[in-house]
């Protein structure tokens, strides 16, 4: 059993659908090497809109996610989890908060948006369903 196991055995399953989440948007917010106060304000408030968490167990979740990346061999250990407790409507819900994140330095690298794809496949939702939580997003913030 490798450590990201039993981080997650070790999780009670709300527990471990938030750690899955909070790694994925580890993931894309450090997937261009730029992680800015801006992107950390937006999954901080992406966290708290999808899981409803105080500070304190916002910073928790941080933390052990944090480990949870860099023991992870792909993203697909924490779409696994996701998939197996969200239904469309929540996946597609992640994949907007995700979208936020993307846009919260009002530009899109080609590793996010390459890493957003995967994700989206991974939680079997469609390519047209990820680029309409996008466009949503975009519109959202007004960035069209």
């Amino acid at each position: 059993m490798s450590n990201l196991d039993s981080i997650l055995k070790n999780q009670k399953s709300n527990k471990k659908l938030q750690l899955a989440a909070a790694s994925i948007l580890l993931e894309i917010a450090k997937a261009d090497n730029q992680f800015t106060n801006d992107e950390r304000q937006t999954l901080i408030k992406s966290i708290k809109k999808l899981f409803k968490l105080n500070d304190e167990e916002i910073h928790e979740l941080l933390d052990i996610a944090e480990d949870a990346v860099l023991q992870s061999i792909s993203i697909y250990e924490f779409t696994n989890v996701i998939n197996q407790y969200l239904n469309d409507d929540e996946k597609y819900t992640l994949v907007k908060q995700i979208w936020h994140l993307i846009f919260a330095d009002k530009e899109l690298n080609r590793y996010e948006d390459h890493l957003v794809r995967i994700v989206t496949n991974n939680l079997k939702l469609s390519h047209r369903e990820m680029i309409a939580a996008k466009q949503e997003v975009k519109n959202e913030l007004e960035l069209n």
